[in-house]
């Protein structure tokens, strides 16, 4: 699939670009930034269910730019950054991300809307094996992060 959208349409669309444009300059209370992709001219891309936070945490002493996508990073970054970039990223078996994303989520996530989602979605199965024969779907897999 192409992503194909102007930058000002992105910047009106996106509620998170001028937060992602301030951590190129700070690190925030919550320990995000993305001025060590600046500095060691690297871009990790945090897939979800991944280690993520613990790449991050060891290569540049913060959590980066947290689920952000590589499109989003085209435009939080000058092209001549961007490019020059080295990019990389990890990933997990799909069996076992699904598992890890199901017992995070069901022991309340990482913040109250973590919870919530798990309170609606998840809570009436019993366990995994059972959430998987009558819940996931590809539908219903992508209705939360």
């Amino acid at each position: 699939m192409e992503y194909v959208i102007s930058k000002a349409k992105y910047i009106v669309k996106n509620p998170f670009y001028f937060s992602f444009m301030n951590l190129k300059k700070f690190i925030t209370v919550q320990n995000y930034s993305l001025k060590s992709f600046l500095k060691t001219n690297s871009l990790f891309i945090h897939i979800p269910k991944a280690a993520g936070m613990s790449v991050a945490k060891a290569i540049y002493g913060n959590f980066g730019g947290s689920h952000a996508t590589v499109f989003d990073y085209r435009y939080i970054f000058s092209k001549k950054d961007f490019d020059r970039f080295f990019k990389f990223t990890f990933v997990r078996n799909p069996w076992d991300r699904l598992y890890s994303a199901y017992y995070f989520l069901k022991k309340g996530g990482i913040n109250s809307k973590d919870k919530q989602w798990s309170d609606n979605h998840l809570l009436k199965y019993k366990n995994f094996e059972h959430c998987v024969i009558e819940w996931f779907s590809n539908e219903n897999v992508y209705k939360y992060i």
